[in-house]
């Protein structure tokens, strides 16, 4: 079958490239990793015919499409310069050169080696021990830092029964803290009610004292009325004693009640280190 005009081949692998791009479609069978080209029978003959094409890596079509895509997509070329291949290694920058790169961007580079002096299987093997490595350094400290998790855990514990006694004990105290401050003030209060009644006792006897001695004046002659008031006299003294000697204490009976808040930081300090 011969096609005319312009075709593109893309990523079709089940056409021959080199029969496509002359006209024709004819099934592949092999792909050259190398020459990054799908083959038919044919082409596939002659490719091997070419001493510098001897070395190519040739896959069947079967094997070729069982490849990750990622694989089958992987550049060879240079993105700087399309039409030259990767040939060489830069170990300095970590990544595949091509000649002009070398010459240009990596000339001063001293860790640039051929891509096909390298043996393939002794670097990857050597990759995956470094892999291997950060593997066991990463498992090992997950299981410190889980073992740091388990620790913290009891020390929350640990702390929250502490903290918790501090609670109880410090309840315990107010409690008795408490029953102290009501048992002042009820003692306060009940002098206070007494000095009250002295006070209340003292203004009903002075009232009774007016009335008998206005009797006396009225129905008592003159002996009689000063015999009385000389006894009244000396009870009003007393009771004068009394108040001038409640009045010489009198004061007012406040209560203050403060709580001073601990400093936090002195009562528990967390340590992170």
């Amino acid at each position: 079958m011969i096609l005319t005009g312009t075709l593109r081949m893309g990523e079709i692998i089940n056409q021959c490239e080199i029969c496509f791009l002359g006209g024709e479609l004819k099934t592949s069978i092999k792909y050259c990793l190398d020459c990054r080209q799908p083959l038919c029978e044919g082409c596939h003959q002659q490719h091997g015919k070419f001493r510098l094409l001897n070395d190519h890596k040739v896959l069947s079509i079967e094997e070729y499409s069982k490849f990750l895509p990622e694989i089958r997509n992987f550049k060879k070329t240079c993105t700087d310069h399309e039409d030259e291949t990767f040939e060489f290694l830069c170990f300095d920058h970590n990544c595949c050169v091509c000649f002009l790169c070398l010459k240009d961007k990596h000339k001063l580079c001293k860790g640039v080696h051929k891509v096909k002096s390298l043996n393939a299987d002794e670097h990857v093997e050597l990759f995956f021990s470094k892999l291997n490595s950060n593997k066991k350094k990463a498992e090992r400290l997950v299981n410190v830092y889980q073992s740091n998790i388990s620790d913290l855990r009891k020390v929350t514990q640990s702390a929250k029964s502490d903290i918790q006694s501090i609670i109880n004990n410090v309840q315990s105290h107010l409690c008795r803290f408490r029953s102290t401050i009501e048992r002042q003030l009820a003692d306060e209060t009940v002098k206070l009610k007494q000095k009250i009644k002295y006070c209340e006792e003292i203004v009903a006897k002075i009232a009774k004292r007016k009335e008998v001695l206005q009797k006396f004046l009225k129905y008592g002659d003159s002996y009689q009325v000063f015999g009385k008031l000389c006894a009244l006299e000396t009870e009003q003294k007393n009771d004068e004693k009394l108040l001038l000697d409640m009045e010489s204490k009198l004061h007012k009976v406040t209560f203050r009640f403060t709580i001073v808040p601990p400093i936090t930081d002195q009562i528990v300090r967390l340590t992170v280190s």
